[in-house]
């Protein structure tokens, strides 16, 4: 939500410069798979900054080592079901292997998958582990 007096022009400014600037990886996935946009943060991480072209527009599963998990993951999202803290291995430019957690939404619009809403961060430990559970909703810890 954004406060009442914040313009539509205004409003999509902060949109594109929170989408552009973040310092996590953020991307966006078609109905057919295909990546629509991507961070900056996401394009430095696999090492497209410089050729983004090679990033959009193609097919998400080409980036991720493990065929059998980008299709879990897609057919979860498909089902309207989040991935939170989702562990997954995606190829960098370069070929080299970057594990990763991946937490995305899906978007429908008048009941039709229209697309993702994906955050990768990088997982330091890089330790395999068996593919989550899916999970219904996230709910931050209580401090009190």
């Amino acid at each position: 939500m954004f406060h009442p007096l914040i313009s539509d022009d205004e409003r999509q400014a902060i949109l594109e410069d929170y989408f552009e600037n973040a310092n996590i990886g953020l991307h966006v996935v078609g109905p057919d798979g295909t990546i629509l946009a991507a961070s900056r943060a996401e394009l430095e991480f696999l090492g497209y900054a410089d050729a983004p072209e090679e990033y959009i527009g193609h097919h998400i599963a080409e980036f991720h080592a493990d065929r059998d998990v980008i299709e879990a993951m897609l057919a979860t999202l498909l089902d309207n079901v989040p991935l939170i803290d989702h562990p997954a291995r995606l190829v960098a430019r370069d070929g080299s292997i970057k594990p990763v957690r991946i937490y995305s939404s899906s978007r429908f619009v008048d009941g039709r998958f229209v697309n993702t809403r994906c955050f990768t961060r990088p997982d330091a430990s890089g330790a395999p582990e068996a593919i989550p559970q899916r999970v219904a909703h996230f709910d931050f810890p209580s401090f009190v």
